[in-house]
């Protein structure tokens, strides 16, 4: 139809039928009941029906905007403008706006005000803007935004806690404002306080509960200020009649309120519907007056016109009920949807209403607008969860609660509060438009909020107004009739009706039936019913039966026919036509619901099985009372015959225990039993006919479920069949009404029995004949079931015994063998059945069947192979684990003794292969219970075999390492052994030898077997045993029980003491001693052992064992760092004893090592014990010497030694080993001092006097005693070294001051008498009180007399005393820097003339002694060293004899090949000694010839040639391919500490090569020596190639590096931990970074084309890329790409590394120089390093080097790159007084990156011609030289543009491709133009090279003067004289 007609658009024959419609009688109420003439063809006055008149009514003119306060008032020039801005901004539509003015005013005026700041004007300014801010209460109440809500709540409510501002709203409410103004106000903060938010509500209902209050306050609470609340708002029964009003409107029309506070401006003319018009035009009797503020429908009429006034829209297709025009801002609602705003205003009204209804004043007339709206069926659409309404399908109206839960659930929350309200009964138009409502709503409610809150005012609704039912059938009758007439009209009006939501198929168009009719909602009941309670089973079907009471029969029992609309389809098997069976159908369909298959499903359908019954007897008790009272007024008659209820019951019940039966209702059987059952008696109260009826239904299902055939009824049924019989038995054995049930069921379960055990014996024969037990399972779950459910009544009973007994003792086997129920049947039986020997009858009968059904399996299986019926047994096992065997259970004889023996000896044998865990499991569990399985004999057997496996893997470990075999084996064991451990312990006593056995391997590998495979160095994961847990366990166990006999654990620790001393003396063991003392020191429970008495060696056996060793010089070549050692050994390695030869462990330790190794680890923890064991020191020194001789030697591959392997002992081993002597040795010696200062002097008197030891030694004089005696014996190296090793430390321990004179002399007298018998023991003596410093007057007078004897000394005698004499001479000078005097100088030249006499003497004689002249010729070098200071000022033939002699040493020496291995260690030891001495004396001679100008002119003849023979020593060229030895590298030492004065024509272009290994050396000294003699060779050899390069005109020479440098840098260095550690490890790494140190030495002072050279011989080879960058990285840990994580250079400096002040060792020394080598690379080869930046693809790599390199090295290459430039501007090559050099560097201040990257660094060369400058400037980047440096050209004048940027890019090239300095490119700039304009003349016209004109040269001719001119001038000259000749010869030109 066409809007604005106003003719009704409606055909003539629908006006015809509404005009007949208008003149019936006024509708009646809908509470009246219908009439009951009324039928089909009935054309009578319709009900409650409303009239349809489609006409179109203009709408009414929106309410006029009200003007905000702040204007109309002249509020906002008497404000504080702030707040007047934050006022107006409460007016703005944006939610933005309004949230930030709300904030504003909440914290800058409100939260102020309370805080008291300015509170008087604060208090002022809030008291004068009420008017303003209760006028936008309303609009901010209702903003769509969740946050205005907030704020304005929370503005709101701390506004009214501020007793002046809240005062004033009071009084403005009551005096000031309008009734319309305090509707909106009031009805809005209602609406808030029932939002749908929780803290809007929250903050809103709080302020509402506190300020509002129903009667008038006092006087005193108005007045009272101090309760700091401020004063209450009084509301009286009008103005909630009026809030009354407002919420109903909204509930009602929640757009129309909205969008009347929020009016849109239109843009067209509206077309709004007034609220009392229909959307089809129908004129309704509702009233048109309005309110004051203008809200349509504030007074409305009663009944179906109420229904209209709710419409205040028109409603579009698409269901949006918002009045839209062209011009509707979207900003308004952004943050809910129209559908959301209506739910939150209806949602805050229904609340509103709630609270309304409960604070109503209670008077005598209540307002009728208040009844109005709970009749008006529109409300109560918020019920019901349909888009249409059933109640109102005629009409537009959407339902309220369509698609939104929350509005359903406050409507149900309502209907609770108006039932709550109503004292007596609810008006009648409200019960029935409620009624409707609710019935038609609650059946179909899917959400499980919702429905929480529907079922208590569901109930109470039902059970007080059960007459609903009948109203909403009669309505559903009407709803019959009106479609019936309506027909005919449907085809007239079919082209008017709008598009819109249909109903539903089963309620349109169908014929009024003739029955009475069956009303929708119970129809819709059953299928809430049949749906399972709509997904709430659980709280829905305890409320069936109340919900049925509540129908009326005429429903109830109604014709089925008058069903035929319902939706239940039940099953043809299930479907009936009686009503009652209907409503079962219903609850049966449930049970397909989804509803109850839910997780919780036994609840849900035992809640149905609940209701099944209860309705069942409900119904069969109204069927009966119906009978009885057919007079009743509300009943109707059921059409029902006789037997029905007999009928009833016997299909429900039989249904039931069907559907229990089979599953399909999944209830626990005891729940349901207890439900029959009291449904039985309840049926047998209410009548025992129909008990007996019900109780022989339930036994007839009972017996036919128990005796079925049927397999699966059977299995599914068996716990419900037993469950039900024992829960009957209890519920009827106490009921007197029922006796005969009693018997009835003692019958039934014996019948039960009887059939069951029949059934099992013939399926069990069956079963051994086919193999087969399947039809075995299904009743022996029944029967164990029964044996569950009556436990010893059954085995009670003689009856029942009877039965059961044949059957367990003849089939026991089979039984256990068929299932597990067959067990539970078994243990029943055992534990109730008293008959001791029917139950071994049994286990007998079973331990046979296991024996014969594992010999079965076997043979089937494998025929060699016995095993256990592994499933049988285990189903046995089980039970003895859980202790359901009766104790006297017993085997009978040997049944499983074989069975067990063979499996037992088959998973020891090999566990890997045939140990199957469930194999293994099974063994276990039959050696844990053994009492029911094994016999004695044969378990005590078990015992051995599982003791002597243990024991033999754990030494079989120990021995020959880790095998996992091995390892699985003792795992097995022990597990074993785990088993049978309370056997062993209970019966300890029987087993005590087993337990002497057993023990100590247990607890060895309790605590020493897991530390030992977990230190095995292996390329494979380590292996771990498993039960090592299990171990200790057992070892606690032993140790803490009690009943163990004291002799018996006496024992076991002897026998443990003797395995732990095999464990530290046998080398074959790989366990250390040291894992054993860490078990001591761990203190294992049971554990008491002295270890150094019961374990280690005695005193006594370890000395012996000491003595055994070879005890002479291990390496001859120890001379060199002790002088006081023989150059040869007494007793050559070749003529050892292969028998002395030692075994070594796997650490490369022999047998005595490892005892001493063992006895400082015990030391170290304990020192008491150290101090109480002094004795031990000797073999502590004693390892100590061999460990640091091995060391000496380099460990390569010729070293040898008598207590280490040098091919298995490792050096970081032996350091330790030293290191750890050393400090426990300190603290022993310091202790000594506790014993005096005589306790020495006792001891050499004694041995003075040759008297014998005092038995009243304290430990140090035994130690000093037996240390001298055993020197004194043996006089052997070692014994003399150990001595003079604890004399150095015993006689410097006690004396502050130095050696007492009186005690030194006793140690001399000592040592004379010891020179002839033992001359080393002396020789050592001696040198330790030399060597002391102190002056002792008998040690000057022994040197005396040493020297004085020299001239009695034969020639021919001086291979005997000469070499002695000599020895000990040497050995008592004096230290080079004390004060003593060695010898009187005429002594000294008396010694000198005796040594030449000998020479001279020897030269006449023959050649037989010549290698004992070789050593006499050597000890002589060591005198000279210390007579050479005596006599530097004595002039004398002495001096060319010591030169002679020195340079016959070193003639000798240095050219043999020192160092081969195939060369005789003694003849090696000789020469190296004999070097040593020379080198020692040329070093003394070297010093001495500085300061004495005589002795220089003596020494400087031969100097020359000494040097020479020094430098050219086959020790100090010779490159070893090996680690070098101590010795060797001291003589290195030696010689290069001497070349380091060499003077410079000895070193050439070959001395680097050739002296560059020396790089290599293990000594540190020896590598920071040789760097400085190489840095020398380096400069020479860059000199030679400048020189030889510079004269190469045919590019003959290539300069290039050393290829035995680069050799060096190109080797892959070991760095361990960062290369910080100690050993040759650091010293390679050391050795690396100088050949680089070196490399970049070379590039000094070198000529472009050396450099050029070099760096491209790096480019070729790649070292840079492969070799540096990587160790660079890994080094300064850079490798990860994160600066932060790098080494960090602030403190150091990297522009400088001093070598000689490195220390090996520290953590910072090589990191730092590795940054010097760095900072070197960039600043020599830049162009390398950038290459591989550019390059690398690692980006985060490349990052963190740029930051790294740009924090740490930039800065200072910068600075010293602009140094370098200062300083050689000045230079020859750039000396010019054209060319300027100017360099700037601005530094913005400040520090780190930031700073760095902002500074300027410039070099700007400028160079002038004719007063023009061509000027180039180079900027050098912040991180350079990773980024090149930028060269621009600043100023170009005379030269063309290629040619500049031909001069520009060379200088590029200079400096980068050719690594070139800045000062390099600047020379060829300057070069570049110094050519360019060499022989340019001046123009003739201008007098000028350059034209000032364009900047161009002279390049124009005269071919007759040749001159040249600019182009420029010419051009200017042929203009101004107006000719082309030439300017000087005037001929012409062009």
């Amino acid at each position: 139809m066409v809007k604005g007609n106003p003719k009704s658009s409606a055909s003539s024959g629908t006006r015809k039928k509404h005009a007949k419609k208008q003149q019936r009688d006024a509708p009646e109420d809908v509470s009246s009941s219908p009439s009951k003439g009324s039928t089909k063809g009935s054309k009578g006055v319709k009900k409650n029906k409303e009239l349809k008149v489609k006409m179109y009514i203009p709408p009414i003119k929106p309410a006029p905007v009200q003007r905000d306060p702040l204007e109309t008032t002249g509020l906002g020039r008497t404000l504080p403008p702030e707040l007047a801005v934050v006022l107006r901004s409460l007016a703005k539509k944006a939610s933005v706006t309004k949230t930030r003015a709300l904030e504003d005013l909440q914290s800058n005026w409100i939260d102020h005000c309370i805080a008291g700041d300015e509170r008087d004007v604060k208090i002022w300014a809030l008291m004068e803007m009420v008017p303003v801010w209760l006028h936008h209460i309303p609009t901010l109440f209702l903003s769509p935004s969740r946050r205005v809500r907030l704020l304005a709540s929370n503005v709101n409510a701390a506004l009214l806690a501020i007793p002046e501002v809240g005062q004033q709203i009071t009084e403005f409410l009551r005096l000031t404002a309008s009734e319309t103004q305090i509707e909106n106000i009031l009805g809005t903060w209602l609406l808030a306080a029932n939002d749908l938010d929780r803290q809007v509500n929250g903050v809103a209902k709080k302020s509402w509960d506190e300020f509002i209050v129903i009667e008038r306050p006092t006087r005193s609470e108005i007045l009272d200020p101090a309760r700091g609340t401020g004063s209450k708002i009084t509301v009286d029964a009008t103005t909630l009649s009026s809030i009354n009003s407002f919420i109903q409107r909204t509930a009602l029309d929640p757009s129309g309120i909205y969008f009347y506070f929020n009016p849109i401006a239109p843009s067209v003319p509206l077309s709004i519907v007034h609220p009392s018009q229909n959307k089809k035009g129908a004129n309704t009797p509702s009233t048109q007056n309005k309110g004051k503020g203008g809200i349509a429908g504030k007074g409305t009429s009663k009944g179906a016109s109420t229904l209209q006034s709710y419409a205040a829209t028109p409603r579009s297709i698409g269901g949006d009920e918002t009045p839209r025009t062209s011009g509707s801002s979207k900003g308004d609602d952004q943050e809910e949807s129209e559908a959301d705003r209506k739910a939150r205003l209806r949602i805050g009204a229904l609340g509103g209403a709630k609270w309304l209804l409960g604070h109503s004043i209670k008077s005598q007339e209540t307002s009728e607008s208040s009844d109005n709206i709970y009749a008006n069926p529109a409300l109560w659409t918020s019920l019901n969860i349909r888009p249409r309404s059933p109640w109102l399908e005629e009409s537009d109206i959407e339902s309220f609660g369509y698609a939104q839960p929350g509005v359903r659930k406050a409507a149900w929350g309502l209907v609770l509060a108006l039932l709550n309200s109503a004292e007596d009964a609810l008006p009648a138009d409200v019960q029935s438009a409620l009624g409707t409502a609710i019935l038609r709503s609650a059946w179909i409610e899917t959400d499980m909020l919702v429905q929480g809150a529907m079922w208590q005012p569901l109930l109470v609704f039902v059970q007080k107004y059960p007459q609903s039912w009948l109203q909403e059938a009669d309505a559903a009758a009407g709803n019959a009739e009106d479609n019936t007439e309506d027909s005919d009209d449907k085809s007239v009006e079919g082209d008017e009706v709008e598009a819109g939501p249909l109903t539903a198929p089963s309620e349109q168009n169908k014929e009024p039936s003739k029955e009475p009719s069956i009303p929708q909602a119970y129809l819709e009941y059953l299928d809430f019913l049949s749906s399972g309670c709509q997904g709430s089973p659980i709280q829905g079907f305890p409320t069936v039966v109340l919900i049925l009471s509540t129908i009326p029969d005429s429903i109830l029992f109604a014709s089925p026919a008058s069903s035929a609309s319902s939706d239940l389809e039940p099953s043809p098997s299930e479907s009936s036509s009686d009503p009652p069976s209907v409503f079962f159908d219903s609850l049966w369909l449930a049970l397909s619901s989804r509803s109850l298959s839910s997780l919780n499903r036994s609840k849900t359908h035992a809640a149905l099985l609940s209701a099944l019954l209860e309705c069942l007897i409900f119904l069969v008790r109204k069927i009966q009372k119906s009978r009885h009272d057919v007079s009743t007024s509300n009943t109707t008659k059921p059409s029902l015959d006789d037997v029905f209820e007999e009928r009833l019951v016997t299909k429900q019940l039989r249904k039931i225990w069907i559907e229990l039966g089979s599953s399909n209702l999944k209830v626990e059987p005891h729940v349901a039993a207890t439900q029959m059952a009291s449904s039985i008696q309840k049926w047998f109260g209410m009548n025992e006919q129909l008990g007996g009826l019900a109780w022989g239904v339930i036994t007839e299902q009972l017996r036919e479920t128990a005796c079925s055939t049927d397999k699966d009824l059977l299995a599914r049924g068996s716990k419900l069949v037993s469950t039900s019989l024992k829960v009957f038995e209890d519920a009827f054995s106490k009921e007197e009404r029922t006796p005969s049930l009693k018997n009835d069921l003692d019958k039934l379960l014996q019948e039960v029995l009887k059939v069951e055990v029949g059934r099992i014996q013939d399926a069990l024969v069956i079963s051994d004949q086919a193999n087969e037990g399947i039809e075995t399972q299904v009743q022996l779950d029944l029967l164990v079931d029964l044996t569950e459910a009556f436990k010893a009544k059954l085995w009670v009973s003689e009856e029942s015994t009877s039965i059961l007994d044949p059957l367990l003792v003849t089939h026991a086997y089979n039984l256990l063998k068929v299932s597990n129920s067959g067990l539970q049947l078994l243990l029943s039986y055992f534990s109730h059945r008293n008959d001791h020997t029917k139950c071994l009858s049994a286990w007998h009968s079973l331990l046979d069947g296991l024996a014969s059904g594992s010999s079965s399996i076997a043979s089937s299986s494998s025929p060699s192979q016995v095993s256990i019926d592994a499933k049988t047994t285990k189903t046995l096992l089980s039970a003895v684990k859980r202790s359901q065997l009766p104790t006297y259970l017993r085997p009978k004889a040997n049944e499983l003794d074989g069975l067990v023996g063979a499996e037992l000896q088959n998973v020891l044998a090999n566990p890997m292969t045939h140990g199957r865990a469930e194999d293994v499991a099974i063994l276990e569990d039959v050696l844990g219970a053994a009492d029911y399985f094994i016999s004695p004999d044969a378990f005590g057997a078990f015992l051995e075999v599982i003791t002597a496996t243990s024991t033999s893997c754990v030494f079989k470990l120990l021995k020959e390492g880790p095998e996992a075999e091995t390892v699985a084996i003792l795992d097995m064991a022990t597990t074993m052994i785990q088993v049978i451990s309370e056997h062993l312990l209970l019966q300890s006593d029987v087993h005590n030898e087993l337990l002497r056995k057993l023990m100590p391997s247990i607890f060895i590998h309790a605590y020493l077997i897991p530390s030992y495979l977990g230190s095995e160095d292996t390329d494979d994961a380590p292996l771990e045993s498993h039960t090592t847990p299990i171990a200790k366990r057992l070892w606690v166990d032993w140790a803490k029980n009690p009943t163990v006999s004291p002799k018996l654990k006496e024992d076991v620790m002897r026998d443990l003491k003797e395995n732990l001393k095999a464990l530290v003396r046998d080398t074959q063991y790989h366990l250390s001693p040291r894992d054993l003392i860490q078990l001591i020191t761990g203190s294992p429970l049971g554990i008491h052992i002295n270890f150094l008495k019961d374990v280690f060696p005695s005193q006594t056996m370890l000395g012996a064992n000491l003595d055994s060793l070879y005890s002479d010089l291990i390496d001859p070549t120890a001379g060199v760092l002790d002088d006081t050692l023989p150059a040869k050994r007494s007793q050559p390695r070749t003529q050892l004893n292969p028998a002395t030869l030692v075994e070594h462990d796997r650490k490369g330790f022999s047998s005595y090592a490892r005892v001493v190794d063992g006895i400082l680890y015990l030391f170290l923890e304990d020192r008491q014990l150290a101090k109480q064991n002094i004795w031990a020191l000797r073999h502590l020194v004693a390892l100590s010497l061999y460990a640091r001789d091995l060391l000496d030697s380099g460990m390569t591959t010729g070293s040898w030694s008598p207590v280490f392997d040098t091919a298995l002992v490792r050096s970081e081993d032996l350091l330790e080993l030293n290191g750890n002597i050393k400090k426990l040795s300190v603290y022993v010696f310091n202790s000594m001092a506790e014993h005096g200062l005589l306790w020495r002097k006792d001891v050499v008197d004694n041995l003075l006097g040759g008297k014998t030891r005092s038995e009243a030694y304290s430990p140090p004089q035994n130690l000093l005693w037996d240390l001298i005696d055993i020197s004194r014996k043996s006089d052997s190296v070692r014994d003399t070294r150990v001595l003079k090793v604890v004399l150095e430390s015993v006689l410097a321990s006690s004396y502050e001051d130095g050696l007492e004179a009186n005690e030194g002399d006793q140690w001399v007298m000592l040592a004379k008498k010891f020179e002839k018998t033992a001359p080393q023991t002396s020789i050592s003596i001696v040198s330790v009180l030399s060597s002391s410093g102190a002056e002792l007057p008998k040690l000057d007078r022994y040197r005396n007399e040493l020297a004085a004897s020299l001239l009695g000394i034969k020639p021919h005698s001086m291979s005997t005393a000469a070499l002695v004499t000599l020895r000990t001479l040497a050995a008592s000078a004096p230290p080079p820097d004390s004060d003593i005097v060695f010898l009187p100088t005429p002594r000294a030249v008396n010694v000198v003339k005796s040594l030449q006499s000998w020479i001279l003497a020897e030269d006449d004689g023959d050649e037989e002694d010549a290698d004992m002249d070789e050593e006499i010729e050597s000890i002589m070098l060591s005198i000279f060293v210390h007579i050479a200071p005596i006599l530097q000022g004595v002039l004398g033939s002495h001096w060319p004899f010591m030169f002679d002699v020195l340079e016959g040493v070193l003639d000798r020496v240095c050219c043999e090949d020192i160092g081969n291995k195939n060369s005789d260690g003694d003849e090696e030891g000789l020469r190296l000694v004999a070097l040593a001495r020379g080198l020692r004396l040329v070093v003394v001679l070297e010093d001495l010839s500085k300061r004495n100008k005589t002795l220089m002119d003596e020494w400087k003849d031969r100097r020359t040639n000494v040097f020479t023979m020094i430098k050219d020593s086959t020790v100090l060229l010779l490159d070893y391919s090996e680690s070098l030895s101590a010795p060797l590298s001291t003589v290195r030492h030696l010689i290069l500490t001497i070349l380091r004065n060499i003077p410079s024509n000895l070193i050439d272009e070959g001395t680097l090569p050739k002296m560059v290994h020396l790089l290599q050396d293990s000594s540190t000294q020896v590598q920071k020596t040789a760097y400085i003699i190489l840095q020398k060779a380096a400069k020479t050899r860059t000199e030679h190639f400048v020189i030889e390069a510079g004269v190469d005109t045919e590019d003959v020479v290539k300069p290039i590096l050393p290829s035995e440098l680069v050799d060096i840098v190109m080797r892959d260095v070991w760095l361990g931990d960062g290369g910080e550690g100690e050993g040759h490890g650091s010293s390679n790494v050391f050795a690396y970074l100088l050949g680089w140190m070196l490399i970049f030495d070379s590039f000094a002072d070198a000529s472009f084309k050396v450099r050029y050279g070099y760096i491209q011989q790096l480019r070729d080879m790649n070292v840079v890329v492969e070799y540096f960058i990587p160790f660079l990285l890994r080094m300064l840990q850079l490798d990860q790409g994160v600066p932060s994580k790098a080494f960090k250079l602030g403190i150091w400096g990297v522009n400088a590394f001093y070598i000689n002040l490195y220390e090996p060792g520290r953590p910072h020394s090589l990191p730092v120089l590795t940054a010097h080598i760095y900072y070197r690379a960039l600043l020599t080869i830049p162009s390398l390093i950038n290459s591989w930046i550019l390059d690398c693809k690692d980006r985060q790599l490349t990052n963190g080097v740029t930051t790294y390199t740009s924090m740490y090295f930039s800065p200072v290459l910068v600075k010293a790159e602009l140094e370098h430039v200062r300083t050689h501007a000045v230079d020859d090559k750039l000396a010019d007084e054209s060319l300027s050099i100017k360099v700037t560097s601005t530094n913005p201040g400040g520090t780190g990156a930031a700073a760095i990257a902002s500074k300027t660094n410039e070099v700007i060369a400028a160079y002038s011609v004719d007063e023009h400058q061509l000027e180039i400037r180079i900027r050098i980047p912040s991180d350079w030289p990773l980024h090149r440096a930028e060269v621009k050209d600043v100023k170009r004048v005379g030269v063309d543009e290629n040619k500049w940027r031909a001069w520009v890019l060379g200088v590029q090239q200079t400096m980068w491709a050719h690594n070139g300095r800045i000062i390099d490119g600047l020379e060829l700039f300057k070069k570049n133009v110094t050519l360019h304009f060499e022989g340019q003349v001046e123009c003739a016209i201008c007098y000028s090279i350059i034209s000032v004109m364009d900047g161009s040269l002279p390049k124009k001719p005269c071919k007759t003067c040749k001159n040249r001119f600019h182009a420029s001038c010419l051009y200017k000259w042929f203009n101004t004289s107006h000719s082309s000749s030439c300017p000087l010869c005037r001929s012409d030109i062009i």
